[in-house]
């Protein structure tokens, strides 16, 4: 049963997870920096840990999506509405960049990657 979400709330949210994004992409992006084109510099649980991060960001950003959506056929409040498309935009952007990301790492670690 979902809780209802209120807007300050979800401005909340989304600024956490702008920033935790860029902080973590360029965590990562300095992980394969250094590990340069020897797959083998990055640790399975590094690998994993990775994953894992990218992972919880992107469905962060579905509830949050999910959260702005339903907030979005209820709101009266005018400036939210104004904003609501720049808000998904950026939600969108975060997506790309941590799914860009997921395609570097797997590129990289190709031997890592484990179907099941």
């Amino acid at each position: 049963m979902s809780h209802p979400v209120d807007l300050q709330t979800v401005h909340l949210e989304y600024s956490s997870l702008a920033a935790v994004v860029k902080k973590k992409v360029r965590t990562f992006e300095a992980v394969l920096a250094a590990a340069g084109e020897d797959e083998n510099a990055i640790s399975d649980t590094q690998y994993n840990a990775m994953l894992s991060d990218v992972f919880e960001l992107l469905d962060r950003g579905q509830i949050l999506r999910y959260q702005l959506v339903n907030l979005y056929t209820t709101s009266k409040d005018p400036a939210f509405l104004n904003n609501y498309g720049k808000t998904v935009d950026g939600l969108n952007m975060m997506t790309e960049r941590l799914m860009h990301f997921l395609d570097d790492l797997n590129a990289r670690c190709p031997s890592k990657i484990n179907i099941s």
